[in-house]
């Protein structure tokens, strides 16, 4: 028997001429490093900037690609599919799902609808994978959803991780297996303005968001059941995390891309229109007041535990001026900056590198006997 698997079917079906300004700028602004960090796999990620430049629309050549890989379960039911091949489809698939709609700026019922069937997809991923778990907690100020990723059935220490504007809890799914390997469990959230906190629970970004990721700290402390507890922030993330490392429960925290002022990024248009759909609309004051509870301050670098600032030398969010800023205002006695003289924003270009820094950085203070 001889079958084929291929694109250029795909190619022709979604082929639509020249390219739209959109997809110029979804072809510049997700590169193959950061479709990568997104955890596409290096075949989809390929595939989907491939059909883009073909001409293809961006959204529909991820929905579309994420079917076809989907639709090979469903001609192999006749005959045995291992768990490993049921599982890393699900994963690709509900990736290129969290692809299709990145360069939406705005939020309507289809795409809550996209990104719950990205939940669903992840879901089944993680079916089989003892200790993966999804979480929904409760807070003062909104629900907050996530996956909980234990590294083992003893006690273990537990880092909280959460995304930016853009790249949320499922994103982030690659350090589950980086901290794993390092003895460390792993909480990945989608905080107030993000992921299916935002589309499922309707928990944005406001002047009260603390009160919303309060219970995500306690959470992982339970988990940790004595353990330490850390902080990871992706881009805005750390800004969460730097805003609420003052909290004795917390261990350590890493910066890995925060914004000195967020607002100021109002010349990114379509990234500025997601930072308003981030807090559901807010304009005008109650926009820059929600926003500035997460400017990065002496204030909110008032804090003890061991900081960790990783920092690309091209990034074009954030200097490494602004990045040394925050490393002077820092409190604690036990801080570092480590600067990626190549990297770009969260370090896409570099990921084993990253990873193996902060996984190595978290385990020397997580885990010290």
């Amino acid at each position: 028997m001889i079958e084929s698997f291929g694109n250029s079917s795909l190619a022709l079906s979604l082929a639509e001429g020249d390219l739209t300004a959109e997809n110029e700028a979804a072809l510049r602004q997700f590169t193959l490093q950061r479709l990568l960090g997104y955890g596409l796999e290096f075949g989809d990620a390929n595939a989907l900037r491939d059909l883009v430049a073909g001409g293809a629309d961006w959204h529909n050549a991820a929905l579309a690609l994420a079917d076809q890989r989907l639709a090979l379960l469903e001609e192999r039911r006749s005959s045995p599919t291992s768990r490993h091949t049921r599982r890393d489809v699900h994963y690709r698939a509900s990736a290129l799902l969290r692809a299709s709609q990145v360069m939406m700026t705005t939020d309507t019922e289809y795409r809550r609808e996209i990104y719950d069937r990205a939940a669903r997809e992840f879901s089944l991923a993680i079916l089989d994978d003892e200790g993966r778990e999804r979480v929904v907690l409760d807070g003062e100020n909104g629900r907050i959803a996530g996956w909980y990723f234990s590294a083992g059935a003893g006690v273990t220490p537990v880092v909280i991780i959460v995304g930016g504007v853009e790249g949320w809890a499922m994103d982030a799914e690659p350090y589950g297996r980086v901290f794993a390997e390092r003895g460390i469990s792993v909480l990945l959230i989608d905080a107030p303005g993000q992921g299916e906190s935002r589309f499922q629970f309707s928990t944005y970004i406001s002047r009260e968001w603390k009160r919303a990721m309060l219970p995500v700290i306690e959470y992982a402390h339970v988990r940790a059941r004595g353990a330490p507890v850390g902080l990871l922030g992706n881009s805005v993330g750390g800004n969460f995390a730097c805003h609420l490392a003052a909290d004795p429960r917390v261990a350590a925290c890493c910066n890995n891309g925060a914004l000195l002022d967020p607002i100021k990024q109002r010349e990114r248009k379509s990234f500025f229109l997601k930072m308003i759909a981030a807090t559901g609309g807010l304009e005008g004051f109650a926009l820059e007041e929600a926003w500035s509870t997460l400017e990065m301050t002496p204030e909110s670098m008032n804090f003890t535990c061991p900081l960790l600032i990783v920092q690309g030398g091209e990034d074009p969010l954030v200097s490494v001026a602004e990045s040394k800023l925050m490393l002077d205002w820092s409190k604690s006695p036990d801080k570092q900056m480590y600067v990626f003289e190549e990297g770009d924003h969260c370090i896409y270009r570099r990921p084993a590198d990253k990873y193996n820094l902060i996984g190595d950085w978290f385990q020397e203070r997580l885990l010290r006997e």
